[in-house]
């Protein structure tokens, strides 16, 4: 019980830092020149005046909503494991992690909606094509998904 138990804590902790470096990371867009572009700004060093001219990467609903579910999904997960932690220490013998597992599913929902109106919206900033970050997503939502699922599904041992 106690290997499932630090399985799934790993999980769990290796989904939140894909969260994390998803949502902060420069690579959502890459450029045909091996340009990047991000969810927030385009900064670019400019050597003339030695300081970062940095540029919005777009004002659209579906940007903006990716930008608000992203990090929502952060949070929500960053809850979710304190949750666990918490019911973990001071649960009841032979409960759920139904709070812990419900927070963590809402995690997933919000970070593959997130992926998904980004990887939808109508218009291309540059052309080119998704950068890691955007896979990295992905691969959270799913990490998201299953330790949810398992957290619903465990219960409190001795």
């Amino acid at each position: 019980m106690s290997f499932l138990l630090f399985a799934l804590t790993g999980l769990h902790s290796l989904g939140l830092l894909l969260l994390f470096i998803a949502t902060l990371g420069k690579a959502w867009w890459v450029l045909p020149d091996g340009g990047t572009l991000n969810l927030w700004y385009d900064c670019e060093y400019m050597n003339s005046t030695h300081g970062w001219a940095c540029t919005s990467t777009g004002d659209s609903p579906c940007l903006r909503a990716t930008r608000a579910l992203l990090p929502a999904a952060l949070l929500l997960s960053a809850a979710s494991f304190g949750l666990f932690l918490w019911q973990l220490r001071g649960g009841a013998r032979g409960s759920l992690f139904t709070p812990a597992g419900g927070t963590q599913l809402l995690a997933a929902v919000a970070a593959a909606l997130g992926a998904g109106l980004y990887a939808g919206r109508g218009e291309r900033p540059l052309p080119g094509g998704y950068g890691h970050c955007f896979g990295i997503t992905w691969a959270a939502a799913a990490l998201a998904l299953g330790s949810g699922c398992a957290y619903l599904r465990l219960r409190k041992g001795a």
